[in-house]
């Protein structure tokens, strides 16, 4: 059988304290003095900063999102319900301008990572999913800043999607899937989708499929919320 893939378009920890535990005690003067570069740097970039809110100077800003995707291996491919498991890793980039800084002020410290949840993050979703539990089948990394606010946050998940499957060859037949990603709020007017590399370069042979093609396009599509077309990466 053979398989073409078509990429169309783009813990929470409780802590709960014993009771012989001492009390939250804020940092003193003589602590603050001796935090490290990165703890400085850290909580200056932070303490003003929303990350509920989409990250632009004026609300007419758009914010430019480079979608790159690395492909590992193909789980499973069912031919009975359609349904294709993908392993594979997500690589968006993007400007913050609210996340940059002066390097000499902290040592020379030029890049900066952080749990991802401390950061706006664009909701780039799997729209053919087939995951009865999408978000938490996902793992993301902690982010990568760099001082000029540039983001790189890494996503890396087993996708499960639906794909159209003719088995009439079988087993010589060639199937094309698509796996297709894009913002679920945010249209053209808000964010844009940019192609960048599509990886095989680790990649993992299937015993059962031989990969011809991989790569992705760009295409935009109406969303019955909204008057603008979202952006599709494929």
């Amino acid at each position: 059988m053979q398989l073409i893939l078509f990429l169309l378009a783009v813990t929470l920890t409780e802590c709960s304290g014993g009771a012989n535990e001492e009390p939250y005690r804020a940092g003193t003067m003589s602590d603050i003095n001796h935090m490290s570069d990165q703890h400085r740097l850290f909580a200056d970039l932070f303490r003003h900063y929303v990350k509920d809110i989409r990250p632009v100077l004026s609300h007419a800003d758009v914010i430019d999102i480079k979608f790159e995707i690395a492909l590992f291996n193909f789980v499973r491919q069912d031919s009975k319900t359609g349904l294709m498991s993908t392993n594979a890793e997500i690589i968006l980039e993007w400007t913050d301008p609210y996340l940059t800084w002066d390097p000499k002020a902290y040592n020379g410290t030029h890049i900066m990572r952080v749990p991802h949840y401390n950061i706006w993050e664009p909701d780039i979703i799997l729209y053919n999913s087939a995951s009865p539990d999408y978000a938490s089948s996902v793992i993301s990394t902690n982010a990568i800043i760099d001082y000029t606010g540039e983001v790189k946050l890494l996503r890396q998940a087993v996708f499960i999607s639906t794909c159209n499957i003719d088995i009439q060859w079988y087993p010589f037949d060639q199937q094309t899937c698509d796996l297709y990603f894009g913002s679920r709020t945010g249209d053209i007017q808000q964010i844009i989708l940019h192609k960048g590399k599509s990886d095989i370069s680790r990649y993992q042979h299937n015993t059962e499929f031989v990969l011809e093609n991989f790569y992705v396009s760009m295409d935009h599509i109406m969303d019955p919320c909204c008057t603008s077309p979202f952006a599709l990466v494929s």
